[in-house]
């Protein structure tokens, strides 16, 4: 595995990619901790020499399932994103302002948050969603009602 900096502390080529996919992480600490790995998707994670070296494909379009939630996603700028389906709600969230189209929800907008140190979401925003589109944000947190069995 490589490492984030340079020996000398200089940021390597994709440090800022690291450090705005914790951010992400960190927003949706909750359900990434506590829901079915069968229901966690990431987009972009094929980070090889081939595909775009350390920092995942520059154009890329990828459809993946969580457990009632079919997902479409792409970026053009080197998103890397991830969608976790827990507690009756899809959580998305990108690097980058991509976008992702949803087969399988319940609700036409989506809440912008993120959840607290006790595990609470905190909604700092709403967004509607576009035909089942949703515009993301950079870095920002997105919970979807979902269908749930």
């Amino acid at each position: 595995m490589q490492a984030v900096y340079e020996p000398d502390f200089t940021p390597k080529a994709h440090t800022q990619t690291i450090i705005d996919a914790y951010k992400i992480y960190k927003a949706a600490w909750f359900p990434l901790a506590t829901a079915n790995l069968t229901n966690m998707q990431g987009f972009n994670m094929d980070w090889n020499k081939n595909n775009g070296g350390d920092h995942g494909a520059q154009k890329r379009f990828e459809s993946k399932n969580t457990g009632h939630v079919q997902i479409l996603w792409c970026t053009k700028q080197r998103g890397v994103a991830f969608a976790i389906e827990h507690g009756g709600y899809l959580h998305v969230a990108s690097t980058k302002g991509d976008s992702m189209a949803f087969f399988g929800l319940l609700s036409p907008k989506a809440e912008k948050g993120y959840y607290d140190a006790q595990g609470e979401w905190v909604k700092t925003g709403e967004q509607r969603l576009l035909c089942n589109c949703l515009a993301m944000e950079a870095g920002t947190v997105y919970r979807i009602k979902a269908v749930t069995a």
